[in-house]
């Protein structure tokens, strides 16, 4: 046999297998049949069973928000039902998670070995507690929640290689705590006005119990006054100082224990007040409030940086999606559904 022949035959036989082997690695790659898919980013077909695994996370978060019967609202928001803006929740999460996908692969992001090992156990966890009929109505395999899962962790690992070295300035910080308005009035207040207790007897008289509320005193005790006028068996009530209401707060501060205020006139009637007890913070009470304030502040400086850095990676992000594209097959994407049992 000629041996030409020979070596081009061996070379027909090894571009024969490569076609092969290029064929079986692109079907290991997006085992999603081209007609079958129901949302493809950029290149990538995702399939029925990745997004419903998407979808049942969605149901999740709606189902804590709403409860139960969350789906039964026609106008959940901006005009769609529930269902309609669950539907755009998954969409968007997925379209979020392939984006950053891309990038992973650009940035050479690989998972750790301990990574990978936490992130299948997270996803056999996940897939265990699926409902049995879920899983096999959507062909959901617990490699396939791995691989969510995998995918899950690389988006992680990309935030935190962009925002770990992310620094919000301190004048930045300290705006957004303030916006707290918890915080605010914590360091706009001091702890002894904050702790500082005022017992009060309360007596409310509505507008058409009396014709003129500066007679209602008219020589009566106060206890006399409670007959007549109290409703209800309770008429202690206590403010702290900083919590006095502002219709109050000039009369009550000016008492003396045992004083009577002058009668207060509101919309809906008048009240009358007996300053029962001033009760003032003990020197450990103040100690414990100023280490309790201190844990706060720091949480709340973590967590507002913590928003400050997500916001950061939100505007990169939104570029990044600018440049991707979305192709949703309509006629499998209505079948996205959160009846699930």
């Amino acid at each position: 046999m000629d041996r030409n022949y020979q070596v081009y035959a061996h070379i027909v036989r090894i571009l024969v297998l490569l076609l092969m082997l290029s064929s079986f690695l692109s079907c290991s790659k997006q085992d999603v049949v081209e007609e079958d898919y129901w949302v493809k980013i950029d290149d990538l077909a995702i399939g029925q069973a990745e997004v419903m695994i998407y979808a049942y996370q969605v149901y999740d978060e709606f189902i804590n928000i709403g409860g139960e019967n969350v789906w039964e609202f026609e106008d959940f928001s901006g005009g769609k039902s529930a269902t309609e803006v669950a539907r755009d929740a998954v969409l968007k999460n997925i379209v979020r998670i392939k984006t950053i996908q891309k990038k992973a692969d650009e940035f050479r992001i690989e998972l750790s070995e301990e990574q990978i090992t936490v992130s299948k156990r997270q996803g056999t966890q996940y897939y265990e507690q699926l409902p049995e009929s879920f899983k096999q109505e959507h062909g959901i395999t617990e490699e396939r929640v791995h691989h969510v899962f995998l995918e899950f962790a690389r988006a992680s690992a990309v935030y935190n290689d962009l925002t770990s070295d992310l620094t919000p300035d301190k004048d930045t910080i300290r705006q957004r705590m303030l916006e707290n308005q918890d915080y605010r009035q914590l360091v706009e207040t001091s702890p002894k006005d904050l702790l500082t207790q005022i017992q009060v007897q309360e007596i409310f008289i509505p507008s058409d119990a009396i014709d003129a509320p500066e007679e209602v005193l008219n020589g009566r005790t106060f206890e006399e006054l409670i007959d007549m006028y109290h409703q209800g068996d309770e008429t202690l009530v206590t403010y702290t100082k900083a919590t006095i209401p502002e219709a109050f707060e000039e009369e009550l501060t000016n008492l003396e224990v045992g004083d009577i205020s002058q009668v207060i006139r509101v919309d809906q009637g008048a009240y009358l007040f007996k300053l029962i007890e001033i009760l003032e913070p003990s020197t450990e009470e103040l100690k414990k409030f100023d280490e309790n304030f201190m844990e706060f502040e720091a949480e709340l400086r973590k967590k507002i940086i913590n928003t400050l850095k997500s916001e950061h990676f939100d505007l990169v992000y939104e570029e990044w999606r600018r440049n991707t594209s979305v192709e949703i097959n309509g006629e499998q994407w209505g079948n996205v559904d959160f009846e699930f049992e």
